[in-house]
C-alpha cells in the first residue's frame, strides 16, 4: 500500500511504485471530477481505469473500488483496488498541481 491505494486483486507482473502512484492519482482525479472511466497513457504503458463508485471496507479501511487493465513495458496486468478519499488542495501558483494534504480530525 502506498498513497492510500489498497490492492484487492492483482494479475500480472509486480507493480512498480511509480505505477502505483499513477493509479492513485488517476483514481483521486476521477473521484474529484465524478468520472467513471479514464484512459491513461504514459511512458509506463496505457490502459483503462474504471469505477462503478461502489464502496468497500478492508480491515476497517473504507474507500471506492477501481479496476484497471494496463499494457505496460513489463507486460499486461489487471488489478482491482480500493482508494481512500483524500483532501487535495490546488496550488495557487500558475500551472500549479494538486497536492495531498491529509485528512484532519
Amino acid at each position: 500500500m502506498l498513497n492510500g491505494l489498497y490492492c484487492l486483486m492483482f494479475e500480472g507482473p509486480p507493480m512498480l511504485d511509480v505505477l502505483n502512484n499513477l493509479l492513485f492519482d488517476t483514481a483521486q482525479e476521477m473521484l474529484e471530477e465524478g468520472e467513471e472511466a479514464r484512459t491513461i497513457r504514459s511512458g509506463l504503458g496505457e490502459g483503462q481505469v474504471t469505477t462503478k463508485n461502489e464502496q468497500a471496507t478492508i480491515g476497517g479501511m473504507c474507500g471506492t473500488v477501481f479496476e484497471t487493465q494496463l499494457d505496460t513495458v513489463r507486460g499486461s496486468f489487471k488489478a482491482r483496488f480500493l482508494v481512500r478519499p483524500s483532501r487535495r488542495v490546488r496550488s495557487t501558483t500558475p500551472g500549479g498541481r494538486w497536492r495531498k494534504v491529509g485528512i484532519l480530525s
